[in-house]
């Protein structure tokens, strides 16, 4: 059976698709976020930071989102992951609003509008305790423009059938008028 993580990954350049694998073998522990060393990735095999400071990971250069860490404090006020289902969770999670003065055109929004419509998932970090939980990948559902939210909705994990992530045909134009 092909998996929807399988065919997401055959589309990706493969630096991408491996640093995608990462959250997927790193799901779930607890710890510091793999920054860098001497300006390289920790990551094995991987040599972009699968992780920046500000909260959209976008290496430089790429047009969609790599990662996203989540924060309760700062002014984002991100939502906690909410249990769907033993398998599912949300996260409500702000878009950039920073001092660029670009609100939702900002580079990091774009980037997560971009996952949306490429269906291209985003590795996601959780504050846990003094250190962060890695909740794997979450594929960017929606957009609320009224509160400047993004839902993302995770896990994608290899075990799913091909179809499971991909959005109804109503549901392209969630953002399609903030592209």
């Amino acid at each position: 059976m092909q998996s929807v993580l399988d065919d997401i990954l055959a589309k990706l350049e493969p630096e991408h698709a491996r640093a995608l694998e990462w959250f997927v073998e790193h799901e779930d522990e607890i710890g510091a976020r793999p920054w860098r060393v001497g300006g390289q990735s920790v990551v094995p095999g991987v040599s972009i930071p699968i992780v920046a400071q500000r909260g959209i990971h976008q290496p430089s250069g790429w047009k969609v989102a790599l990662s996203i860490t989540a924060t309760r404090t700062s002014i984002y006020l991100d939502g906690k992951p909410e249990r769907v289902d033993r398998e599912t969770w949300v996260l409500p999670y702000k878009a950039h609003e920073g001092g660029d003065g670009m609100g939702l055109e900002s580079r990091w929004n774009q980037a997560l509008f971009r996952n949306h419509r490429e269906r291209i998932p985003v590795g996601v970090f959780v504050p846990e305790g003094g250190q962060y939980r890695n909740l794997g990948l979450a594929m960017v559902e929606s957009f609320d423009p009224g509160t400047a939210t993004f839902l993302l909705r995770g896990a994608v994990r290899y075990t799913q059938a091909a179809g499971t992530w991909t959005l109804p045909e109503d549901s392209s134009d969630i953002v399609g008028s903030l592209l």
